[in-house]
């Protein structure tokens, strides 16, 4: 038995920490190790292949047949076929550091294909054969890999890995096939790969392996995580010799050790169960290609097979078929590992008293790492900790700590907590920088927080007691339960989680928990929703088909699930969700547990819809189409196709509102290729919903006691001491206006654009103000009104912080805090008016009324009441800070909220909350879509710095670029005139006060038809839009000032076409669902850099052909943390994207152009004041009964521009 660590307990090491010193010299690499091996044991067999034929590439390696059963390969056969590989991959242009991926089952080419990768210091990066049936997964490896060589087994894997090489755009160098019949030309056959010309063995044999640093990667792996996408692990050569250095293995094995190896060659574990029989002399035993228990029975009775890693599933598996056979138990096993999440006591006692293993062990590893080595025991019981099998004692140059959840300090020992891990054998981070959250640096160490629960006994010895993420492990494979709750959710109509539940066999296998929409429930035919289940099932001799069907379609067969439970049958009305809004899973899979304990009958549900038809559809359509565009419901022309006279973002909101309005959803391919007429019969034609529709997310805000928790809080995932972090800094903003953490109600990162832009150089930097008038003559009503609907658009009760206390650093995290409505809230925010005005004309006072600025230190909205004489009616003024809102959320969900309040604030509904998205887009940042999105605007702006002299207009004159006044103006640098700004005072320039933007006579603004702009738009090509239309007349405007052949400014995009960085099947799912941007409260607009060439020799319409390209292509990627783009660009390329976004915007802005009628009842808006900072803004949009009306605005900072 392995002694465990000596190390005293004196009292002041009684924490759960402990380290294994590295030892003294360095640990040789791996392939070192391999011919040391080759040259000791070079005759003795190395690889029994027992499923392969035993003549099996005989021919290509001049080596007689094996005598079988099997094929059978010495030292000196692998390693001759390991060096000819080699040569042929360097022949094809392969070289140190290229990723070679394998689809192949245990055999005789996984092994060879790993030597040779590290013979020449190529990445060995398997995958398994079974992960093609996920398209997307494995497109995100390909990429996040680099993958150049791929190999194979036959050719109809060959085929689909061609399909999903070529749509993931790799850039190969080699393909190999070990089965070449009928596979395509552009495929190479193993067998010729190695064999050698004549007389060339010795040539070859003679060439130098590649010289290889500790630092160099050896493996890429992929792990499931609960981020849906496999996550990569690269462990280096130096890595993987540590885990297996002779002097402290993780695994000890001898010449004598044959090892039956049935595990995945793609995990870890498979891999480190290989190597250390062939760097000692031992035999590895494939029984068959995959874990197959007759084949493995035969292992060990016939070719005496005397050690074994597995999992529960295949113990018991090996067991059953022993008891067939009547073999009470197995000859000569020296030692049986298991592995897996949830390795119990019984599973050992099983391995040594039923299969007859010596020894037996519990054993502890991932894909992140392996601290840990194996205790050896003779009996299940000598093991055990709290319960728990032992899974190992600390392994060299690691450190282990147990953790209390949420913070990095180490807990008492025999105390349950987090596992966190480091040293050589650990990995430092995920391949692509994803989830950076899971690492950290303390100590001088990087540190890995593992996710399971762990105790560290007296002894230093480590037991898992559980698990903190909600992977589920079935059978020793991970299971990401968001990867199978985006296949299910895909089915029409339901709602779909996935938790563990426990088994003695399997590990921890699935159950899905089907939320059909409320009281339509399990009345769904099978016809109404492709099969949606309404059975329950108990147990897993009958599961439900449909769901298994489509899980074994999509995902393989460890995905297909147990069973699956409505939730009526849990005796649930909906979900378990904290207070977040989020599905609280630890509580529903203790809900599932209980119930599966209880069943004993299936049951089943039916209940049929009912529904009726809608009235008035005519009206509501039109109307709504109307406030889009700014034309009169009688004008509008019912034949007129939508695309006519509507761009794509008000065919965005169009479809918002008549889902508010009728509960009905109208595709966007309806809205766009139909008229007005068709809208009208496609929603009429629709069934009526019922009550039973999945219910809206509730508003954000809560009546619990106290701010939010770590857990509530995206940024901090769970982490208490960045949690306590972020209380300090808001308290310190909240503290000045009497607010404490009790007034909290959310606490959410801002997104990309409100990260990068909004900084704070000014008291009303970033203000814009609204003037609006109302018909309503109490102000009580008006107030009351506009409480009502602040308190339904809670982002307007916020403050926004950065999470280093400052308001000017972009880099520190920025974050929106909102509050809990309540009197003391709405007395901050909402004044009235000291007197009243007596003429509409009085307003302007307003424009620059200092009260109502709100700066980064205070709430982010004020408004003031007053009463105007003239009209006898109540006027709103209204202040908020960008940060805050975009046009969208202010034009689309508060105005018309305040309109409806003012008349029934009973009819108010709820919007989707606004912290989805934003926790959306923090959590997927640098995921592999949001890296895409990054990767379009880097390349689209690669030469960005070749083009300096297009950036300097409009010239800048003073320091910083503001809008209005620069109250409270942050001092500008004491040598700004030296840095050559011509007025560094920052004075406006125009001495005439009429002249400036900020309050002169006369705006600079435009407003008429441009009678053949549809025409020209059709004559120049398909798929031309107004907006490209603006951003090309931009981009010549551009050029004649600077006599540039580049363009570069920037422009704004919604934001609001679908979630960030969220898959289309998965968002179209959750627009079904009702969760979509359009109806979210907060800012989602980004920030958008253009470098626009100007060829003088292109045609007008090859120009706009390739600015509308450019537009798409900017709209689908709009979502890239502009940060990120700036940081991938370098310092001189960021600082010019972030000196265009500064100095000159083009905003399309939807409802510039309807203004020809007001939408509202109650309201209207009758003036704005936009206070950002920015050089230059061309507000442009179209309007009118055609669509032809083309309206410009222009605002300019006085102290840099003049009219």
């Amino acid at each position: 038995m392995s002694s465990s660590s000596s190390s005293s307990s004196s009292s002041a090491d009684r924490l759960s920490e402990h380290s294994v010193p590295n030892t003294s010299t360095p640990s040789p690499h791996l392939y070192g190790l391999f011919e040391e091996a080759v040259s000791k044991y070079g005759s003795k067999e190395a690889i029994l292949s027992l499923h392969q034929p035993p003549h099996l590439y005989a021919d290509s390696l001049n080596i007689e047949p094996s005598k079988g059963p099997g094929l059978r390969w010495t030292y000196d056969n692998i390693h001759r076929a390991a060096t000819r590989f080699s040569y042929s991959l360097e022949a094809n242009g392969v070289k140190k550091g290229d990723a070679v991926t394998t689809f192949l089952e245990n055999g005789i080419e996984c092994c060879v294909a790993l030597w040779a990768c590290w013979r020449i210091g190529a990445i060995f990066a398997p995958m398994s054969i079974r992960m093609l049936q996920n398209a997307e997964e494995i497109k995100y490896m390909f990429q996040a890999s680099g993958v150049r060589v791929l190999i194979v087994a036959n050719a109809e894997t060959a085929a689909r890995v061609d399909e999903l090489a070529g749509q993931a755009g790799l850039a190969l160098k080699l393909k190999v096939v070990t089965a070449c019949s009928g596979a395509p030309d552009s495929w190479m056959d193993f067998s010729s790969l190695i064999k050698a010309s004549v007389g060339s063995d010795g040539a070859i044999s003679k060439m130098p392996a590649a010289q290889l640093a500790d630092t160099d990667c050896a493996v890429i792996c992929f792990t499931s995580g609960t981020t849906s996408f496999p996550k990569g692990c690269q462990h280096s050569h130096g890595s993987l010799a540590t885990i297996l250095d002779k002097r402290r293995p993780l695994w000890k094995v001898d010449p004598e050790t044959r090892t039956a190896n049935f595990l995945p060659n793609n995990h870890m574990m498979g891999l480190l169960f290989t190597v250390p029989s062939l760097i000692s002399g031992g035999c590895v035993v494939y029984p068959a290609g995959v874990f197959t228990p007759a084949a493995v029975l035969d292992a060990f009775t016939k070719e005496g097979c005397n050690e074994t890693m597995m999992v529960p599933t295949m113990l018991y598996a090996l067991i059953n078929i022993m008891s067939e056979q009547n073999i009470p138990r197995l000859d000569n096993v020296r030692c049986v590992g298991m592995g897996g999440a949830s390795v119990s006591q019984k599973n050992l006692e099983d391995a040594s008293v039923r299969l007859g293993s010596s020894l037996v062990c519990s054993a502890y590893g991932m894909s992140e790492g392996f601290p840990m080595r194996p205790v050896l025991f003779k009996t299940a019981a000598e093991g055990v900790i709290q319960d728990s099998p032992c899974c190992g004692e600390v392994s060299s140059g690691c450190t282990i700590k147990i953790c209390s959840p949420g913070t990095t300090k180490a807990i008492p020992i025999n105390t349950p907590g987090e596992l966190h891990m480091s040293g050589p054998s650990v990995i430092t981070g995920y391949l692509g920088g994803r989830n950076k959250e899971d690492f950290y640096d303390e100590d001088g160490k990087r540190w890995f927080k593992s996710g399971d629960q762990a105790v560290m006994d007296e002894q230093h010895r480590i037991a898992i007691v559980g698990r903190y993420k909600d992977m589920i492990i079935r059978g020793g494979e991970n299971i990401a339960p968001s990867a199978m709750e985006r296949v299910l959710n895909t089915i029409d109509g339901i709602e779909v989680y996935v938790v563990g539940a426990e088994d003695e066999i399997a590990g921890e296998v699935c159950a899905d928990v089907v939320s059909l929409p409320s009281k339509q429930a399990a009345g769904f035919r099978e016809a109404d929703v492709n099969k949606v289940p309404v059975i329950v099932y108990a147990g897993r001799s009958t599961p439900t088909k449909t769901f298994q069907e489509l899980c074994l379609e999509r995902m393989g067969p460890s995905h297909v699930p147990d069973a699956s439970y409505h939730l009526s049958d849990l005796k649930l009305s909906e979900f378990p969700k904290n207070l977040t809004g989020k599905v609280v899973k630890d509580q529903l899979a203790q809900i599932v547990k209980k119930h599966r304990a209880s069943i004993a009958e299936p049951q089943v549900h039916a209940e049929k819809r009912a529904g009726t038809k809608p009235d008035g559809t005519s009206h509501v359509v039109t109307v709504t189409w109307a406030s889009l565009v700014g034309i009169r419901p009688e004008d509008l022309d019912p034949e007129a196709q939508t695309a006519s006279f509507a761009d794509s973002i008000n065919m965005m909101r169009f479809r918002q509102r008549i889902k508010q309005e009728t509960g009905k959803i109208l595709t966007v391919e309806q809205v766009l290729g139909s008229t007005i007429a068709e809208q009208i019969r496609i929603i009429d034609n629709q069934a009526t919903p019922s009550n039973s529709l999945p219910a809206r997310p509730a508003t954000e805000y809560h009546n619990r006691p106290g701010g939010p928790s770590a857990v509530d809080m995206v940024h901090c995932y769970g982490d208490e001491e960045r949690a306590a972090a972020t209380r300090k800094v808001v308290e310190k903003v909240l503290g000045p206006h009497g607010l404490s953490w009790d007034n909290v109600s959310e606490v959410f990162p801002a997104w990309g654009n409100g990260q990068a832009i909004f900084t704070q150089k000014r008291d009303l930097s970033w203000d814009f103000r609204f003037f609006i008038p109302t018909k309503v003559k109490d102000r009580k009503a008006v107030r009351a009104a506009l409480e009502a609907a602040l308190e339904k658009n809670p982002n307007h009760l916020s403050f926004f912080v950065r999470e280093d206390g400052s308001v000017t650093n972009r880099k520190s995290l920025g974050l929106h805090v909102n509050l809990k409505p309540s009197r003391d809230i709405f007395d901050s925010i909402i004044s009235y008016a000291p007197k009243p005005l007596k003429t509409v004309a009085e307003l302007h006072q307003y424009w620059d009324d200092h009260r109502l600025d709100v700066g980064f230190d205070s709430l982010t909205t004020r408004a003031e009441i007053v009463h105007v004489t003239e009209t006898d009616t109540a006027y709103i003024i209204l202040n908020v800070n960008h940060v805050t809102f975009d046009a969208m959320s202010v034009a689309g969900l508060l105005l018309p909220d305040l309109d409806l309040a003012l008349s029934d604030p009973l009819l108010l509904k709820d919007h989707t909350p606004y912290k989805i998205f934003a926790d959306t887009y923090y959590s997927l940042s640098t995921s592999h879509l949001a890296q895409q999105d990054v990767k379009f605007h880097v390349s689209h702006l690669r030469d960005i710095t070749s083009h300096k002299n297009a950036a300097t207009w409009p010239p800048q004159r003073a320091p910083d670029w503001v809008l209005g006044p620069r109250r409270g103006w942050i001092a500008p640098p004491a040598d700004a005139p030296q840095a050559g700004y011509s007025n560094p005072a920052g004075l406006p320039l125009e001495e005439d006060p009429s002249r400036r933007c900020d309050g002169g006579s006369a705006p600079v603004a435009w407003r008429g038809e441009l009678p053949g702009l549809n025409a020209f738009r059709e004559s120049v090509g398909a798929g031309l839009t107004n907006p490209a239309i603006a951003k090309a007349a931009l981009a010549l405007l551009n050029v004649r000032h600077t006599g540039d052949t580049h363009a570069l400014f920037s422009s704004l995009d919604t934001g609001r076409a679908s979630l960030p960085f969220v898959p289309a099947s998965l968002g179209g799912a959750l627009a079904a669902a009702g969760v979509t941007p359009a109806d979210m409260t907060g800012p989602m607009f980004q920030r958008i850099a253009n470098l626009i060439r100007v060829d003088r020799a292109e045609t007008v319409g090859g120009l706009l052909r390739r600015v509308q390209e450019l537009q798409d292509g900017q709209t689908r990627h709009c979502h890239a943390p502009l940060n990120a783009v700036c940081e991938a660009l370098g310092p001189e390329g960021g600082d010019m994207v972030l000196g265009a976004c500064r100095r000159q915007l083009l905003n399309w802005a939807p409802g510039v152009g309807a203004m020809d009628w007001n939408p509202f009842k109650n309201i209207e808006l009758l003036d704005s004041r936009t206070r950002g900072d920015i050089g230059l803004i061309f507000f442009v949009g179209t309007g009118g009964k055609a669509g032809q009306d083309f309206v410009l605005k222009v605002v300019w900072d006085d102290a840099n521009v003049t009219r």
